[in-house]
């Protein structure tokens, strides 16, 4: 199976992958953005922006088992850092200090552990291999956060001047980070074997 959060229609796709077709869907508040299936298969995180909140479904029975996880102002992304925390990403775009957030919520306990605030907006994230730093991009201040993910501070963060940087993705190794810059039009490419 394959789910397909559905922004527009506040609900979940399930496409049976080898008929190549919908199956069924699953309601969602408003506006799911993210979704986030655990290893084990069992539960599925969807991120609601226009809710703010995080949905756990039983991806089994596919019903809902918490429907009000709240965490904050327009969560947009989900990343997992490890087996108990997810980082979710709620983004500028609707709230009104212009400051965007990362939540570390534990999905274990289904508690927030803790949050940074950034300025100007997060787009994407990503997690290193070494799981200690999570990248993120901030498109309208032209950078590349780095966070240690234990201290859950910012330690270092990259400049790209006229980029717009937005989407993040790792090398299979983990040396490199890759970021798609929308206004150059170009892919930068971070070293980053430093912090693996």
């Amino acid at each position: 199976l394959l789910y397909c959060a559905n922004m527009g229609s506040d609900n979940i796709s399930v496409i049976d992958i080898a008929e190549k077709k919908r199956v069924r869907s699953i309601g969602t508040g408003k506006w799911p953005s993210d979704l986030y299936l655990t290893p084990a298969f069992r539960h599925l995180f969807v991120s609601c922006k226009y809710t703010n909140t995080v949905q756990l479904i039983d991806a089994n029975t596919e019903q809902h088992l918490f429907t009000k996880i709240d965490t904050g102002i327009s969560p947009a992304r989900l990343i997992p850092v490890n087996k108990r925390l997810v980082a979710v990403i709620n983004e500028w775009e609707y709230a009104f200090n212009k400051q965007s957030s990362v939540i570390f919520l534990d999905i274990k306990d289904y508690e927030i552990k803790s949050s940074i605030r950034v300025d100007g907006g997060i787009f994407d994230g990503a997690v290193s291999k070494s799981k200690k730093y999570l990248y993120i991009t901030v498109p309208l201040k032209d950078k590349v956060i780095f966070v240690d993910i234990r201290k859950r501070e910012k330690v270092f963060e990259v400049a790209l001047e006229g980029g717009t940087p937005s989407w993040l993705s790792m090398s299979k190794d983990g040396r490199l980070l890759f970021v798609s810059c929308r206004q150059s039009k170009k892919v930068a490419i971070i070293d980053v074997r430093d912090l693996i």
